[in-house]
């Protein structure tokens, strides 16, 4: 396994998936606004005047440039919107196909946040990558932490093949630390290390391994 970055600074493996997933799914999606201040590289300054972001930031309900609290107001877009937006073409989104959709990608483990703004709350882990952002469309969405990347912060993998579970650091500006210490490259993961990204420390929880694996018992039936 080797993680890689794209030149829009996404962090992907290559021998999953041939492209930028990131950037894949951001070329679906049709339309822009303009850019939140707060994510903007001069935090709305003259510089920023006329830039724009993904249309999938905003509800399709929300005001044209919303601040972060009016926006969760109205709602954020969770996955199944942020899908309808990147297959808009396919007409209306039913939140049964996705659950359904969800339901096909079984849980390998989960991260447990025990000190931060979700503390108590778990997040679960599915095969290959997963990307950590306070983003809701990222796969592991750690939101009300401010100190997280929005996007990419963090990348956690399950490799079926090998079945290890490894963790790197992502796009994000923040380092991330693996029980106290700094992690800098793609480091294995180990059953209750702690992860600690933005304010925020997630205990790791595996399911999946040698003692059990969807793919085994998929085999035996």
């Amino acid at each position: 396994m080797e993680i890689i970055k794209c030149k829009n600074g996404h962090s992907y493996d290559p021998s999953v998936t041939p492209e930028c997933p990131e950037c894949a799914r951001l070329r679906a999606l049709e339309g822009t606004v303009p850019l939140d201040p707060e994510d903007a590289p001069g935090r709305g300054g003259a510089e920023d005047i006329g830039k724009t972001q993904p249309v999938h930031f905003l509800s399709p309900d929300a005001d044209a440039n919303p601040s972060r609290e009016d926006g969760r107001a109205k709602g954020w877009w969770e996955q199944d919107s942020y899908q309808k937006a990147a297959d808009g073409n396919r007409g209306s989104w039913d939140r049964t196909e996705a659950r359904s959709a969800e339901e096909l990608t079984p849980v390998v483990g989960w991260l447990v946040c025990i000190e931060g703004p979700a503390k108590g709350q778990d997040f679960r882990i599915h095969a290959d990558n997963n990307y950590i952002g306070r983003a809701p469309y990222m796969d592991i969405a750690v939101t009300g932490d401010d100190t997280i990347s929005r996007e990419n912060h963090a990348i956690l993998a399950y490799d079926t093949r090998e079945k290890l579970y490894y963790f790197a650091p992502g796009s994000g500006r923040g380092i991330v630390r693996l029980n106290g210490k700094a992690v800098l490259m793609m480091t294995e993961l180990h059953a209750y290390d702690k992860i600690e990204i933005g304010r925020s420390i997630l205990i790791f929880v595996p399911l999946c391994g040698d003692q059990f694996s969807w793919e085994e018992l998929e085999d035996n039936r």
